[in-house]
């Protein structure tokens, strides 16, 4: 008698799920039109002599437009889902929080200041100093020169309670994530090609760079 052939169980397809942009020079990626995703992908393609100005919101302050400084202009990371019967692409409904990818990001309303201060110092409105430098390298025999003996460290942010006694403070160290995988160019030039208001799904795979 012959065997019967034995049919494998069909796979039942599988959500994907990828990161991709969270905001765009400050703005939610998921609520950009059309429109403006092709813009800002276009001119991360032109020479950076060429590349027009766009200002950070977290930045800027008190009237005064800081431009971003960041290549590519991404802000953060969040991460994104497919259908597998639709295709249609939206954001990661096991929960998708933002994964800062700038420093700068941190800066918006200086809530991050005013929470550190509270909790660090009792005093939400301490006073955030620039970058401080606080180690020195060491001279190198006589040598004076002024490159050899430049600063080597220094302290992101130090907050200050002005007027405490004595002098209430502490450093602030910030640290965005990195991300791992292949350059957003490709993604960029993908945008560019993409007609009408559907979220595009990411070509390739990347992940911020810690344990997921």
């Amino acid at each position: 008698m012959q065997q019967e052939d034995k049919k494998l169980p069909k796979r039942t397809p599988r959500i994907q799920y990828r990161f991709g942009i969270g905001e765009w020079y400050g703005k939610s990626f998921i609520h950009l039109s059309a429109e403006e995703r092709r813009f800002y992908a276009s001119i991360q393609l032109l020479p950076k002599p060429e590349k027009p100005p766009q200002p950070c919101p977290f930045l800027s302050k008190g009237g005064k437009v800081v431009n971003c400084g960041k290549p590519g202009g991404i802000c953060s990371l969040r991460s994104y889902q497919k259908s597998p019967e639709t295709d249609v692409v939206a954001v990661d409904a096991r929960g998708s929080t933002i994964r800062t990818t700038c420093p700068n990001r941190f800066e918006e309303e200086d809530a991050v200041y005013r929470w550190i201060g509270q909790t660090i110092l009792g005093d939400e409105k301490a006073v955030a100093i620039g970058e401080t430098p606080f180690l020195e390298r060491m001279p190198h025999g006589l040598s004076s020169d002024a490159k050899a003996l430049r600063k080597v460290g220094r302290i992101d942010n130090v907050l200050v309670v002005p007027g405490s006694e004595p002098l209430q403070w502490c450093p602030v160290e910030k640290q965005a994530v990195y991300f791992s995988g292949e350059k957003m160019e490709l993604e960029f030039r993908a945008m560019l090609e993409t007609a009408g208001e559907a979220l595009p799904f990411l070509l390739k795979s990347r992940r911020p760079d810690y344990p997921q």
